[in-house]
Parts: C-alpha cells; sequence; structure tokens
C-alpha cells in the first residue's frame, strides 16, 4: 500500500510538471535580466501580458508606440536595443525592421497551425491578426453642411468634403500606411493628390481620425474598424462605413527583437502566444474582432469577423519595398 501511495505521488507531480509545459510551450523558461520589456500598440494588451506573467512567472513593463515609432527606435538604437518584444502594428514596419537585421528568429512546434501567409518564411515576425480601415462619418455634420455620406472612396475625393477628412500620417501609423499602399496601387497618384486636398488635419495617432469625427471636428475620419471604436463613439451620431470598393487592410506584426536584454524572453514570449490556444482566444476579446482566426484557422470559439470578398489585394513584399517611396511622395503633398 505504502509503495502505491508514493507510486501516485510520483504520478501526480508529473502530470502538474506536464501540464504547466503545455500551458506554457515546450521550450525551457529563460532567466531574465530584469523585467521583459515590451513594446505595444496601446495599453489594452495588459490583460494578455498579466497571463503571461501568471503563466511563467516572468514579469514585464510595457510602453505603448506607433509602429513607425517603433522602427525608427530600432534604427536609432542600433546594435543595443532596449526592449524585447514588439507587439502590434503595421507589417510594412516589421518586414523593414527584418531586413535592417533587427530581428530575431523564433522557432516552436505550433508554428505547424499557423497560415503560412501569416508567417515570415525565416520566423522572424508573426500575425497576431489584421487591421481593416474604412470611414467614420459625423452624421451631423453630413446633415448641416449638405453632403451624402461617402460610401466608396470616390467619394471622399468630392470637393465638398474639402477640409472635411482627418487621416493619420502614414509615416508614422502602420494601418494609414496601408490605406495609401491600397489607393496607390488602385487609383494612382493623381487620386491621392486629391484625396490629400481634402484632409483638415493630418494625425499623429491612429486613434485621431475616430476622435475627431466624434468631437464633431470634422465629417469624416478614415479609421481602422474593430469592435473598440463603440466604446469611442459611445452616443454620438457617428456610423462607421465599410467601403464598397474596396478595403485596405494590414496584417499586425509580433516579433522578439535580437540581441535585447532579454532576447531568449523575448522569443519565449512569441511561442507562449502562439502554442496556447486560450492566449489567442484572450487576445480576440481584447482586440473585439476576429481575425486573428485567420491566423491560426484550427482557432475554436472564435470567428472571422470581415467579409473576405471586399478586401484590397496585398502583395507583402512590394508592401514593404514601396513604403519609403509612397511615404515620401505623400510627405512633398503637406510641404
Amino acid at each position: 500500500m505504502r509503495k502505491n501511495k508514493i507510486l501516485l505521488t510520483v504520478l501526480s507531480v508529473i502530470m502538474i510538471i506536464s501540464m504547466l509545459a503545455t500551458a506554457v510551450g515546450c521550450s525551457k523558461k529563460p532567466k531574465t535580466d530584469g523585467p521583459l520589456q515590451i513594446i505595444a500598440t496601446n495599453e489594452t494588451y495588459k490583460e494578455l501580458f498579466d497571463k503571461f506573467t501568471a503563466d511563467t512567472g516572468i514579469k514585464y513593463e510595457m510602453l505603448s508606440m506607433s509602429s513607425g515609432a517603433v522602427l525608427s527606435k530600432l534604427q536609432a538604437e542600433g546594435a543595443n536595443p532596449t526592449f524585447d518584444v514588439w507587439f502590434g502594428g503595421g507589417i510594412n514596419d516589421f518586414i523593414n525592421a527584418k531586413d535592417l537585421g533587427y530581428l530575431q528568429k523564433v522557432d516552436f512546434k505550433a508554428i505547424k497551425d499557423l497560415n503560412p501567409l501569416f508567417v515570415d518564411k525565416d520566423h522572424q515576425y508573426f500575425s497576431k491578426g489584421m487591421t481593416i480601415v474604412g470611414f467614420a462619418v459625423n452624421n451631423d455634420i453630413i446633415k448641416e453642411k449638405g453632403l451624402k455620406s461617402p460610401a466608396t472612396w470616390d467619394d471622399i475625393i468630392d470637393p465638398k468634403f474639402n477640409d472635411e477628412i482627418v487621416f493619420s500620417d502614414p509615416s508614422v501609423s502602420g494601418t494609414c500606411y496601408a490605406v495609401l499602399y491600397a489607393l496607390m496601387q488602385k487609383k494612382g497618384e493623381d487620386y491621392v493628390k486629391k484625396f490629400a486636398d481634402n484632409i483638415l488635419f493630418l494625425g499623429s495617432r491612429g486613434k485621431d481620425p475616430i476622435e475627431k469625427t466624434v468631437a464633431g471636428e470634422c465629417a469624416v475620419g478614415i479609421t481602422y474598424i474593430d469592435g473598440t471604436l463603440d466604446g469611442i463613439i459611445g452616443d454620438a451620431n457617428v456610423s462607421i462605413v465599410y467601403p464598397t470598393d474596396g478595403i485596405p487592410w494590414t496584417p499586425e506584426g509580433v516579433a522578439a527583437i535580437k540581441n535585447s536584454p532579454n532576447a531568449k524572453a523575448g522569443a519565449y514570449f512569441v511561442e507562449w502566444l502562439y502554442t496556447d490556444d486560450a492566449n489567442l482566444q484572450l487576445l480576440a476579446k481584447i482586440d473585439k474582432k476576429g481575425a486573428v482566426k485567420a491566423i491560426k484557422p484550427g482557432l475554436k470559439d472564435v470567428e472571422l469577423d470581415y467579409d473576405a470578398d471586399f478586401l484590397y489585394d496585398l502583395d507583402l513584399t512590394e508592401y514593404a519595398s514601396k513604403a519609403t517611396e509612397y511615404k515620401n511622395f505623400f510627405a512633398g503633398l503637406f510641404k
């Protein structure tokens, strides 16, 4: 009897260890030199990062920054990066960061379950979802100025919308670079010039267009679309419009930074994120959108919430290679 109790105790310990290993992935938890430093697009991801700490015991510190600003930070810091994980933002900046040698390769078993379209072939960056873009329309302003609510990209270059459009600077907003890329590809430079002529304000944050539309400072904001907009719009008479002539979109990146203070822990975070479906389900809840289902098609309890037939075609290689050219062209329109 005593031997059986000992055997049962040993088996219980083994099962607990096995369960813990499954929860955090197959790799051994690395040692860290201080908290894991994470740069994310916004602070709403704190709940996810708190779960990482609860699951692994690895503490973190977070800074909020746009993807374009993160790339500039990496370029400024060079061989001595001060952060470990880059979470969110337009994929073109991740592609450029890879080309500049700032990202580390991360291999883990769960990669086989991810859609290859959203995984870098060298495993240096991954997608956590995608951002789609449309219009926020202030119906009170539209009525007051005798305008017709825009339904297409062609509608918003009508001279009647002069100084009624708010957009964010595509040199700092990965989401707005997605718009610029789509418009340059589909409609050309002349269209983009007319688009720029109607812009009242060029924001420095991705939230500027929706916030200024809600505040009544413009008729139309070019904005990302997801469930978080409900909290910003509140009781304002603002409608969200999916352009019927095409929806720009961009994958949102995740990467571990090469030569960072906690490089191994940064890679461990990436593995942790994709290995346990509970993490991706929580991510979908935080983002209030189901795009992560496109990244991991087998993910349960999450459904896509957009019509893929309306998405513009996106060549990721060209998307990144054209970034400097397109951004410079757009910047030249505001001199």
